[in-house]
């Protein structure tokens, strides 16, 4: 699992970066065509200030945990494997401390013994909490 958390932590990384700079044509490949447009449809409102919130780095990253597993047996043979995780940065944002909290669903197909790549398939949620003028960081 440690594995695999690892590479949360660094997919998340990607996606927040990509977001933050409207980029949503890099993220093909790493998440599902639908949570792109989710994406764009999404964050079209948002600020310069929330574009800028949402980037984090590798080092800002203070935990990923798994919230629960599902296996789904599919058509063919297939297994779908899906795993719910919760991702928290943790960084400094106009001298303000900023927590981003991302919540995603990876997913994998098995079949036999092959495996497919494991890809971003539903983001569930998304936030920034600021502190505001010296005040904890409201959750």
């Amino acid at each position: 699992m440690d594995e695999f958390l690892a590479g949360v932590k660094q997919a998340v990384t990607l996606v927040s970066q990509y977001i933050s700079r409207k980029d949503y044509s890099s993220l093909e490949g790493l998440v599902r065509p639908q949570v792109i447009k989710w994406l764009q449809k999404e964050c079209s409102e948002w600020t310069n200030e929330q574009y800028n919130d949402i980037e984090l780095q590798t080092k800002n990253i203070q935990f990923v945990r798994s919230n629960g597993i599902t296996i789904e047996e599919g058509k063919k043979g297939n297994v779908l494997v899906t795993v719910e995780t919760l991702t928290v940065g943790v960084k400094m944002s106009n001298k303000l401390l900023c927590v981003v909290d991302i919540a995603s669903n990876f997913c994998r197909n098995y079949k036999g013994d092959e495996a497919s790549d494991w890809i971003l398939d539903k983001i569930t949620g998304m936030k920034i909490k600021k502190a505001k003028d010296d005040k904890a960081v409201p959750f």
